[in-house]
């Protein structure tokens, strides 16, 4: 049986003209681990600028993400009410929850359902989707679906 030597070649150029999917990243998320994930699955094209809003926009969508305890931060900072209104100026909007309610620093003494009732106001008063990942490598492999999803041609679900 013969090897063809020119296989993989005709696979890499099939490969590299196909057009990646584009995540802009806020400047702030620069030390986040999700853009070494981005970057290392090799699946989506990555532009890191300021973001007046959100930190990733994936198309028309503004993605703003927050680990428990950041969350909790900016719930008693009220921070994220301010967030949540300017995440109003797009179309579509996501809010990520990177961690289980379960992990909370010990020091901060919030009561859970408190953030349960963020998350409900947001879903229902304020239309924003909500996700939650387990950490850091969840969060990225959605961001990287998303912006796949992006390129598709959209169709109804019946």
């Amino acid at each position: 049986m013969l090897h063809d030597i020119f296989s993989k070649i005709t696979k890499q150029s099939k490969s590299k003209n196909k057009i990646k999917p584009k995540i802009i990243i806020d400047i702030h998320e620069k030390n986040s681990l999700i853009i070494s994930e981005l970057k290392y699955s090799n699946e989506v094209d990555l532009e890191i600028k300021h973001l007046e809003i959100g930190d990733y926009l994936i198309g028309n969508i503004a993605i703003e993400r927050k680990t428990i305890n950041d969350l909790v931060s900016s719930i008693i900072s009220k921070r994220i009410l301010s967030q949540i209104d300017n995440l109003q100026n797009y179309e579509k909007r996501l809010l990520i929850i990177e961690g289980d309610l379960k992990d909370l620093n010990e020091n901060i003494n919030l009561n859970p359902k408190i953030i349960q009732g963020f998350i409900l106001s947001c879903m229902l008063n304020h239309n924003i989707n909500i996700l939650q990942t387990a950490d850091y490598k969840d969060t990225s492999q959605y961001l990287i679906i998303l912006a796949k999803q992006q390129l598709k041609p959209k169709t109804e679900i019946s």
